[in-house]
């Protein structure tokens, strides 16, 4: 039963790797809940060094894999972002070559110390705002958008809207000071022979032709804002 699901995984490890360093191999389980792991179906999926962990029910759910797919993919892509925040901590430690600021790692590394599960209640809205999970949503929701970047789809998340508050912002910085993302949409720009042109109003056609409204099609996929 699980062929499909580890299938998708292994998809988003491979697209993962062309942005991020990650461990080799990645591991990944599905645990039912509840367990000593998923208390409660409000954690969807863990990650820690070179494993990955579901929450099976939330990730096989018969509706979620055939109509919210996308969703699936943005907590691989955000579990993906722990693993590599821990994997430029372990280069860090031992004194290797990393891949990001070393202010950022040594944050990062905080983070992890005085980490904040998700359990559900209260301790939900602490462990959003917390950096190491702005991050990973934000970077999460750049993956997301550019895998689907010619799809013209409106790709929906089961997100609290508290964490994409803070991920949205994060994610356009990402687009912009991000040299991994500026590559790959630089590149497609050039693919497409497409020109620099301002920014459309949300309500104003999407420039890429679809028809639809810019808030609709390719808003927040980094092509056009």
């Amino acid at each position: 039963m699980e062929g499909k699901y580890l299938e998708l995984v292994q998809n988003c490890i491979n697209y993962a790797r062309s942005f991020m360093t990650l461990p080799e191999p990645i591991e990944s389980y599905f645990e039912d809940c509840p367990s000593d792991r998923f208390k409660t179906m409000d954690n969807a999926a863990e990650g820690c060094g070179n494993k990955l962990y579901f929450n099976k029910p939330w990730f096989t759910g018969q509706d979620r894999w055939e109509n919210h797919r996308v969703d699936i993919e943005f907590f691989i892509f955000h579990e993906l972002r722990h693993l590599h925040q821990h994997y430029e901590i372990a280069l860090l430690d031992s004194n290797n070559v990393v891949h990001e600021d070393i202010s950022t790692i040594v944050s990062w590394k905080n983070g992890f110390i005085n980490y904040t599960r998700n359990e559900g209640g209260s301790t939900q809205a602490v462990n959003l705002s917390q950096e190491v999970e702005i991050d990973a949503n934000a970077y999460a929701l750049c993956l997301s958008n550019m895998l689907h970047i010619s799809d013209n789809i409106e790709l929906r998340f089961s997100v609290p809207q508290e964490a994409m508050d803070l991920a949205d912002p994060r994610s356009r910085q990402y687009y912009e000071n991000r040299p991994e993302l500026k590559r790959y949409i630089d590149k497609l720009k050039r693919d497409a022979g497409q020109p620099v042109v301002r920014k459309p109003e949300r309500n104003e056609l999407c420039p890429c032709g679809s028809g639809k409204k810019f808030k609709k099609c390719c808003i927040g996929k980094g092509i056009y804002d």
